[in-house]
Formats: structure tokens, C-alpha cells, sequence
């Protein structure tokens, strides 16, 4: 890996003359017409960080929250702003998804595995036979609709973008884990389960993508 890096650094000189590789030092003064590459050496530990806020913080907070599924999907449909307001969170101003925590029974009509990044789909009540949402059961997870979630986590938080995307990824990897965990996909088709999920409403239409933070089998 470091011989990895040192190559990409020697390409970086040869293709940029001007270019000047430092430590990510925010005292730094840049030269003029120098363009300067900055590698993170925070030693920022996601999985740690993750493990310790995940019980006491995450899961609480979701929680307390989140709000009825049923509700919260047919406001979107007929009433989208007054449920947004009541119900979501967005990082940022106007022009950004709103994200929502949802909670309900869900019945599971089908699975598809056949890429990493699986799904589960849903049926809520009053179990009609149509499916109301997809689920990621990974084991690959795409989005960061808990880190967006989390109101009390922000990018100042963070030392740059890199370490707030790794936090979205650990906290998709202990869904994975915990949530997940060792359930095998083939074995949930046709069982209800009483579900906690955070999701991003990005205006599509499609099916919500649910990332459960809590999915227990009745």
C-alpha cells in the first residue's frame, strides 16, 4: 500500500509540476500558482466511533423519531411538505432530499440476492399483496440515509468529507452486522417483522429504499 501511494505521488509530480504534497496542516501556506494535494492523517477509527454511539445515541434517537410507516409513505404522496416538516430531517437548504425514520410491521413478499447489493420487499398493512417498500439486506449497502438522518451529527464534526463518508459507510456496515447479522434471506419470505428503518425521499417515486436499524421477526 505504500509503495502504492509513493507511485501515485510521483505521478501526481510528474503530471503537475507545481504541485506540492503536504500533511492536511490548515496553518499551511500555499504558494502561489501551486497546487497543493492533502492527505488525511487524522486517525479517525469509524468502527470505534460507530460502537460507541450506535446504543446510546443512534438507535434512541431513530427511535423517538421515527414515525408511523403507513403515515409517513401516504404523506409523502398527499400532503408532502406537512410531512416533511413533522416527520423529516435534510442537511442543508431547499434543493436536498429529506430523510425520514419509519416504523411498522412489515410483511415480506420476495427477495432479491442477486447482486451484493440485496433487497428485501414489503408489505404493510392492511397486507394487500402490494409491495409499499424495499429493504436493504445487503450485504452490500448503498446511501447514507442514517448519517443524514442524524441531526446531531455534522460534517464539522469531522476533519474532512473523507472521514464523514467513512461514518456513513461503518454505519451501513453495522446494520450488516447487528441488524442483518446472520439472518439468511431465503428464510424471511412470507414473515411479518416489526421494523425500524431510516429512509431518503428523493422524489422518484420508485419504491422507498428502507435501511433498517431495527428488524425483528414476529
Amino acid at each position: 500500500m505504500k509503495r502504492v501511494t509513493l507511485l501515485a505521488m510521483a505521478f501526481c509530480a510528474f503530471l503537475f509540476p507545481s504541485c506540492k504534497i503536504v500533511k492536511n496542516d490548515t496553518t499551511a501556506k500555499q504558494g502561489a500558482g501551486e497546487l497543493e494535494i492533502f492527505f488525511s492523517n487524522s486517525g479517525f477509527d469509524p468502527k470505534a466511533y460507530v460502537a460507541s454511539i450506535w446504543d446510546s445515541k443512534v438507535l434512541p434517537y431513530v427511535g423517538e423519531k421515527s414515525g408511523d410507516m403507513s403515515e409517513i409513505l401516504s404523506g409523502i404522496k398527499s400532503a408532502k411538505d406537512a410531512t416533511a416538516k413533522k416527520y423529516g430531517y435534510r442537511v442543508g437548504d431547499e434543493g436536498t432530499f429529506y430523510n425520514y425514520a419509519a416504523r411498522g410491521k412489515v410483511k415480506i413478499t420476495r427477495v432479491d440476492t442477486e447482486s451484493r447489493n440485496g433487497y428485501a420487499y414489503g408489505d404493510l398493512p392492511p397486507y394487500d399483496g402490494k409491495e409499499d417498500v424495499s429493504i436493504q439486506i445487503g450485504p452490500v449497502y448503498k446511501g447514507s440515509s442514517i448519517r443524514d438522518f442524524l441531526s446531531f451529527i455534522s460534517l464539522n464534526n469531522f476533519e474532512n468529507q473523507v472521514e464523514f463518508a467513512k461514518l456513513a459507510g461503518e454505519l451501513n456496515a453495522k446494520v450488516r452486522d447487528t441488524v442483518i447479522g446472520t439472518t439468511d434471506p431465503a428464510t424471511m419470505v412470507g414473515k411479518t417483522y416489526e421494523m425500524t428503518a431510516v429512509f431518503t425521499d428523493d422524489g422518484s417515486g420508485e419504491l422507498p429504499v428502507m435501511t433498517p436499524v431495527v428488524l425483528t421477526a414476529e
